[in-house]
């Protein structure tokens, strides 16, 4: 199971405290630059790339909508607005992150003990595991898995 150490990277990135930036305390959406100089990725590209070969591309859609487009939504009585900026954009040709966003509290680094899978189908698993976090406390997590272009792929949240 490969990919779930590699999701908890991803984690951080979208979830958590995202690409190393100047932190601050902002109360509106405000893009600061990802600092090239300590992140591993200088483009949206580039993070695409990489988390495509641990997530399916069926999980990532709504992913890439809340990190890289936003959304907005309206009532059908017009009232309630949802405005959602995203959480990474590129501007004046540099990756830019939103200091605001409300990060999630996510798990540290989960090494995997054992596993045992409760469903198979062809294209999809779901497996129960027994992991270890980083304080070597024992943890039960159910993971889910997609096969896609020849790899298996987790679909769904591993934080």
């Amino acid at each position: 199971m490969r990919p779930v150490p590699r999701s908890h990277e991803f984690n951080v990135i979208f979830f958590g405290e995202g690409l190393p930036h100047e932190d601050g305390e902002y109360d509106d959406t405000t893009y600061v630059e990802v600092d090239p100089a300590q992140s591993r990725y200088g483009s949206i590209a580039e993070i695409k790339a990489e988390v495509e070969r641990v997530y399916s591309k069926r999980y990532l859609k709504s992913i890439y909508i809340n990190m890289f487009v936003g959304s907005k939504t309206t009532s059908k009585d017009g009232l309630l607005d949802n405005d959602v900026s995203p959480r990474y954009k590129v501007i004046g040709g540099k990756l830019m992150i939103d200091a605001s966003y409300d990060e999630i509290d996510i798990m540290g680094k989960l090494t995997v003990i054992s596993t045992k899978v409760a469903k198979k189908t062809p294209k999809y698993v779901s497996v129960d595991a027994v992991c270890s976090d980083e304080s070597g406390n024992e943890i039960n997590k159910r993971f889910f898995l997609t096969y896609e272009n020849g790899v298996w792929l987790l679909d769904g949240p591993t934080y």
